[in-house]
């Protein structure tokens, strides 16, 4: 046995559910995620899991640096906290996150000044594959600029003026009588679907 100290700070002990008198340990650094250690405690291999823990799983390597303010990444983090974010749906809400994940991947370092028209139209060009996606993209630079311009982190908003793709669709194909059956077949009178 490692000689372990008396309280190790953000380490969480659980008792399991069930009676058989197992423990589980924890990790969680703030409101950070949960990171268990599954190493018996008090030895060696805890403590090294623990300190991986601490570091964020990450080895040795340093915790990620906070956005440098005027940047894309710290203004997108400012929307994500405010009343804005919060008003929509929790679907849309991942949508955006998903499509600003991609984002900020390529410009979150940029700052608010250099994203104009022409990088808000590049992003929707590399997405022309998809019509729908590009304009998924769009509609959240629009949503995002509108708050920044509002908050007066931006004097205007560049996605304003950036067209939607037209999106060719041949809409839906109307159901036949033995779709209507097997619709019928599947919810019965009395469910909700039906």
């Amino acid at each position: 046995m490692a000689d372990m100290p008396r309280k190790l700070p953000y380490l969480n002990r659980q008792p399991g559910r069930h009676d058989n008198g197992r423990v589980y340990w924890y990790v969680r650094v703030g409101k950070g995620p949960r990171i268990p250690i599954t190493e018996e405690y008090g030895t060696e291999a805890f403590l090294k899991a623990y300190s991986a823990a601490i570091s964020g799983g990450r080895g040795s390597s340093p915790p990620p640096t906070r956005a440098s303010r005027g940047t894309l990444r710290w203004a997108v983090d400012l929307w994500k906290r405010s009343s804005d974010w919060m008003a929509t749906s929790p679907a849309t809400r991942r949508q955006r996150d998903n499509i600003l994940v991609r984002v900020l991947e390529t410009a979150g370092d940029r700052a608010l000044e250099e994203i104009d028209a022409a990088a808000i139209r590049a992003g929707r060009e590399k997405r022309m594959a998809t019509p729908a996606a590009a304009n998924n993209f769009l509609k959240t630079m629009r949503a995002f600029f509108r708050w920044a311009r509002e908050e007066q982190l931006v004097a205007v908003n560049p996605a304003a003026e950036v067209k939607r793709l037209r999106v060719k669709t041949k809409g839906f194909a109307p159901w036949v009588m033995a779709d209507i059956d097997a619709y019928r077949a599947r919810w019965p009178l009395g469910t909700t679907q039906r």
